[in-house]
């Protein structure tokens, strides 16, 4: 009888470590996410292409830098998931895991992505005010925003390799935890 639940315990260890394992699984949603916002991109170089209105460049970087957390933080809020996470089969909850997380949680988790936008775009815009040259200013904008995107996901990695429930560092500033289901 001792032996059964030696190895009961065994596989509910085993499914306990197996539960915290979505590394993979995370990418993977990343990857659907950021397909899903292709249409926007196409519509925005056909936008930049066929026009040299600063005001309508600006508008849609603004609306396509936001875009992405405002579709974050919804999905994270009302399913505890993206389209993403969803098909993959992962979904973020609170610390505990009894409860799916909150809008204060999900705007949390994307907070450091919210900053590095709102400084560059503050930025950019009170750079076009000193330049008759907007587009060189914009161009300065998308270099400058991108930087600090490409090196936090490296980050994260680092943080997720480095405890047990591979938590990120936005898990971390939010008290969340992404699950298989």
């Amino acid at each position: 009888m001792e032996l059964y639940q030696v190895n009961n315990s065994s596989i509910l260890d085993t499914l306990d470590i197996l539960k915290y394992k979505t590394g993979f699984k995370r990418l993977g949603a990343a990857l659907i996410d950021c397909i899903a916002f292709v249409p926007f991109v196409i519509v925005q170089q056909f936008l930049f292409s066929y026009t040299g209105n600063s005001v309508v460049i600006l508008s849609c970087i603004i609306f396509a830098t936001f875009l992405p957390f405002v579709y974050s933080v919804y999905f994270h809020t009302k399913f505890g998931q993206t389209i993403g996470k969803r098909l993959v089969g992962v979904k973020v909850l609170d610390i505990e895991e009894t409860k799916q997380i909150t809008f204060y949680q999900a705007i949390l988790r994307d907070s450091i992505y919210l900053i590095v936008v709102v400084v560059g775009l503050s930025y950019t815009l009170f750079l076009t005010t000193l330049t008759d040259k907007p587009n060189f200013v914009i161009d300065a904008y998308v270099d400058f925003a991108n930087h600090p995107i490409y090196l936090w996901p490296i980050l994260e990695l680092v943080t997720m390799m480095t405890n047990y429930k591979r938590r990120s560092i936005n898990d971390f500033l939010a008290k969340t935890v992404v699950v298989r289901l």
